[in-house]
């Protein structure tokens, strides 16, 4: 049997994977608002050429260098970044709340499991 305050091995492994799952969760957390900060960007840059003249003179960043295109292919592109980055954003939220499910449910049977080894807050 265990030694007072010490935890079981069980315990520990239970702790150890809930830790894991915290820092998933924390990283998932990032990465979406990641994509919706790329989204956010996307859709202003895309406002912005909306409204500029269709003679516009502009520009792609490829690489580390600039390379003209066209109004049209330029709005085509911002297009298809902005639905990739939103997929992504739906794909994180969704893991995101799998994953505090999961959390949560976890985090209950540890405060259960610790008070029933007397290790649990009163």
């Amino acid at each position: 049997m265990s030694q007072p305050n010490q935890l079981s091995p069980r315990l520990q492994q239970q702790v150890v994977r809930f830790q894991t799952l915290k820092q998933q969760y924390e990283v998932v957390q990032q990465q979406r608002v990641v994509f919706e900060r790329t989204s956010r960007e996307t859709e202003a840059a895309m406002k912005e050429l909306e409204v500029a003249a269709d003679d516009v003179v502009a520009y792609k960043h490829v690489g580390g260098i600039f390379i003209r295109s066209e109004k049209a292919k330029l709005l085509g592109n911002l297009k298809e970044q902005k639905e990739s980055a939103d997929m992504q954003v739906t794909v994180y939220t969704k893991k995101e709340e799998q994953l505090k499910k999961v959390l949560d449910e976890m985090s209950n049977k540890l405060q259960e499991d610790l008070k029933s080894a007397g290790l649990g807050q009163a």
